[in-house]
């Protein structure tokens, strides 16, 4: 009988030693997800306040134009001039710069249509907005106001999510225009009717003979 409970103390104190074991495995796996989850919030929060210097005469990538010159003037490609309450410029990791209006002229024109028009759409309601809060305000904040600009705060969000994820230089919108071809299909007629047959050519070297 003694022989049996020593059998049995073993197996339990065995069980407790793994079941312990389980339980310091799970604290530090716990700890680990902690120290994680405040590593990402004090990146967040790092990536808030960071910030880039830029030369007095730093170029836009686009116009070429000096990039602290926020070109109001600027004629977008696809029917907007203004582009509401977003920053006047946009400065990558990269080092490459651009006016805000550069920059979405030149990702609608060369990105695909779903995504230009969506783009164009928040620019949109973002330009209506903004219309709307100066006729309203006449340069005041009220309290209206100041819950008016939480979709202004989204829309202005979405938009840079959509223009300026990544640099257009230096991301996946280059590699795409990078593949595609120097003649795109819609414009193939136009350059077929440049084209210069033989049989053309042909009667021309007649005429100039006979001449």
């Amino acid at each position: 009988m003694i022989q049996v409970f020593v059998g049995l103390q073993e197996a339990i104190c065995s069980s407790l030693e793994d079941y312990n074991n389980q339980i310091e495995l799970l604290k530090q796996e716990m700890n680990d997800a902690t120290v994680g989850a405040d590593n990402i919030r004090n990146d967040i929060s790092a990536l808030a306040q960071r910030y880039a210097v830029i030369d007095r005469d730093e170029e836009c990538g686009v116009c070429q134009r000096k990039i602290l010159t926020v070109r109001r003037e600027y004629q977008l490609a696809r029917g907007y001039t203004s582009v509401g309450q977003i920053a006047p410029f946009y400065v990558f990791p990269c080092g490459h710069a651009f006016h805000a209006e550069c920059l979405i002229a030149h990702v609608t024109r060369s990105t695909h249509e779903s995504q230009a028009e969506y783009i164009l759409d928040l620019q949109k309601q973002l330009t209506l907005l903004d219309g709307e809060a100066r006729k309203d305000t006449n340069g005041s904040l009220t309290e209206e106001t100041i819950t008016s600009m939480a979709p202004v705060d989204k829309l202005r969000s979405q938009l840079d999510d959509a223009v300026a994820s990544e640099c257009p230089f230096c991301g996946d919108l280059m590699i795409r225009e990078i593949s595609l071809p120097f003649i795109l299909p819609e414009e193939q007629q136009q350059n077929n009717s440049w084209e210069i047959n033989s049989r053309n050519l042909g009667n021309q070297r007649n005429l100039s003979l006979n001449l």
